[in-house]
């Protein structure tokens, strides 16, 4: 079959040797196929083989389970559900995330499989596209990125609302109030309870209350929802009662319980991340406003899932938090009578005793704020020299 008009084409660039030998021609932007000549050779470089990204995206999560749409919807970061094979009516246990701009790509998890990330990046090249059509992609993309950020924002904004709402109907409690408060052995920090006895934890960011946490009696954990966490913490004052005086350092500890423990443990004012994923944003917003000032992070070791192979996520993002922050990690270490479910500061003062735990906590502190005082006073006796050169320079 001959073509009266040029023939546009997908040639990989390993491929495009060949291609020539069968007199395909480049115009700048595409592969062709000229006018005139027999398109059998080029059957395999034909575009009309190629889905569009979200017709082919669509396929790839129908192949893990997941019932698409027959066009998925590519608006990363927003996250979509779907019911997956073998759902209840009702159910979705399915989950995509699709991005248009730069090369079309996506996930898709499958939680009734396990919930592994399967990772999806379209077949076709910028050039299968006509200009056209890539150019709108591309603003189509922008426009829905701009939007979700703004959407996004008004979310964080209207959650900030109901966490007031929420905070301000809660009744104060004290020590021992609580059935979490009593198993935990941990003191009520000017917390609250609702009126069907879940723990308030009030989450900040930027001094104003940004969103809640709520913890049942039986220890079920979650926050409200659509409010913003990445980079608030709730503030925990040492036993002194120090909360706004850092300049002796800060000890960041991912939940409440442990951060309550890490602060009368190490006598210094502590911050609960909630998640190990916002230690490193909390950690960075600390270092932007105390450059100076010695950062701890009591990680949680959750050794258990290295015996099964999988990530220590406690310690790997206490680890990342550190490095982006210039801070120190203190990891607990369990006696053999610890079972590997004991992950954190809390469970060691519970396996150890107060004393036992205080003791390895202080001198692990104590180390890395001598390394802390050492390393200001080797920074800051090369910043005179620099200063004296100069003065001598300048005269």
């Amino acid at each position: 079959m001959k073509s009266p008009t040029r023939t546009y084409l997908t040639v990989p660039f390993s491929e495009k040797d060949e291609a020539k030998k069968y007199g395909a021609r480049w115009d700048g932007r595409s592969w062709y196929a000229p006018p005139g000549v027999d398109l059998a050779p080029f059957a395999r470089w034909s575009r009309s083989s190629i889905r569009p990204p979200a017709v082919e995206f669509s396929h790839f999560g129908r192949s893990h389970g997941l019932h698409m749409p027959d066009e998925a919807l590519l608006d990363g970061p927003t996250l979509h559900r779907v019911p997956v094979d073998g759902d209840r009516p009702g159910e979705r246990s399915g989950t995509y995330v699709g991005f248009s701009d730069g090369h079309p790509a996506g996930q898709v998890w499958n939680w009734k499989t396990g919930g592994d990330a399967k990772t999806w990046s379209w077949s076709g090249t910028t050039a299968t596209m006509v200009v056209q059509d890539l150019a709108r992609l591309r603003a189509e993309a922008q426009r829905r990125k701009s939007h979700a950020s703004e959407e996004r924002a008004e979310q964080h904004r209207r959650a900030a609302v109901t966490a007031q709402t929420v905070w301000d109907r809660a009744t104060p409690i004290t020590d021992g109030q609580h059935p979490y408060l009593v198993r935990k052995q941990v003191p009520s920090h000017n917390l609250r309870i609702t009126s069907n006895n879940e723990l308030l934890i009030p989450i900040q960011r930027d001094g104003q209350l940004s969103t809640l946490q709520f913890i049942t009696p039986d220890g079920h954990k979650r926050l409200l929802k659509n409010g913003r966490l990445l980079g608030a913490w709730c503030a925990l004052p040492s036993p002194s009662g120090n909360l706004s005086d850092w300049s002796n350092g800060v000890v960041i500890a991912e939940g409440y319980a442990t951060a309550a423990t890490v602060a009368r443990l190490s006598n210094l004012p502590t911050l609960a991340a909630f998640t190990a994923t916002n230690l490193k944003s909390v950690a960075l917003a600390v270092r932007q406003r105390y450059p100076h000032v010695p950062i701890v992070i009591a990680a949680d070791d959750d050794r258990q899932k290295e015996v099964l192979g999988k990530p220590n996520t406690g310690k790997e993002k206490a680890y990342e938090a550190a490095q982006a922050a210039n801070a120190s990690v203190v990891l607990p270490h369990f006696p053999i009578t610890a079972p590997r479910s004991a992950t954190d500061w809390n469970d060691l003062e519970y396996w150890s005793g107060m004393e036992m735990a205080k003791a390895q906590f202080q001198l692990r502190l104590t180390l890395f704020l001598d390394q802390s005082r050492e390393h200001g006073r080797c920074l800051s006796n090369a910043l005179q020299a620099k200063a004296q050169r100069t003065s001598t320079r300048s005269i």
